[in-house]
Formats: C-alpha cells, structure tokens, sequence
C-alpha cells in the first residue's frame, strides 16, 4: 500500500499537467457538483477546476506525515507501538488511498468529458467509486474494533 500512496502526487500532477494543457479548451461555466445519475447539480467557473487536486495533495502531504511520524512519536512516549494503532493506521491508509484514486478517477474523468462537450461524470464509475470507498470505510471500522 506505501507504493500506491506515493503513486498519488504523482496522479495528481498528471491530472494538473492535463488541466493545465486543456484549459483554454474548457467551457467557462462547468459542473461543480453531481448528483448521483452524473449530472451536475451545480455550477461554477473552470477556475474551481484547480481546487481538488491542490487541496488533495495538502491532505496527501499532511495524512502522509502524520502516517508516518505518529507511531514514532507513539513509541518514544510509551516505549512501544500498540497492535490497535499500527491497525488503525493500516486502516487509515487504506481509505485515504482509495478516497484518493476514486476522485482522481471522477476528476479525470470529467476532465475528459469536458473536453469532449459533456458535463457530465458517467455514472457507473460514481457508484464503483463509491461503493469502494464504502468498502474501504467498513474495514477501516472493522479494524479498529477487531482490537477493543
């Protein structure tokens, strides 16, 4: 799982390469919001494009360190690292990582669908992202009562 992690920053700035390559291809007003059928529920400027992958890289960037630093911090201040917190983190991992791809997923999707004249995100894919992020929650869930 540490390898997909890395793998995000790297989703990420494809996606803003992309956007930043397309840009003036894209119509002004877009789809900022979608219900569950895919269609956009609300509007706004091509500007607010940029927002999601700069936002989930400083939630990569912070849950990464945090990941990474707190079972050190955990350690120097009990002496040891607890089964229930190197699950939890386990768990945390997993769900952050499959929130992540799923949007990037719906984002480039609808980047794509953009430049093709739909505003739309397809929505199968809606529902497979949400059904793993659900799965993904559920054992996050599961681990950290498996242990109490």
């Amino acid at each position: 799982m540490k390898w997909l992690n890395s793998v995000i920053p790297i989703l990420w700035g494809i996606a803003m390469i992309a956007l930043a390559i397309t840009y003036h291809h894209i119509p002004e007003t877009i789809g900022t919001h979608f219900n569950f059928t895919g269609q956009p529920d609300a509007f706004g400027s091509k500007r607010e494009l940029w927002i999601i992958p700069i936002v989930l890289l400083i939630v990569w960037f912070v849950i990464t360190v945090l990941v990474k630093y707190v079972p050190t911090l955990e350690k120097n201040m009990t002496g040891k690292r607890s089964k229930q917190s190197a699950s939890q983190s386990k768990g945390l991992v997993i769900l952050f990582v499959v929130i992540q791809l799923g949007v990037w997923l719906l984002y480039v999707s609808h980047l794509y669908l953009l430049l093709n004249g739909h505003d739309v995100i397809p929505m199968g894919l809606m529902l497979v992202v949400i059904a793993a992020v659900l799965i993904a929650f559920c054992y996050k869930v599961w681990t950290m009562f498996r242990f109490n």
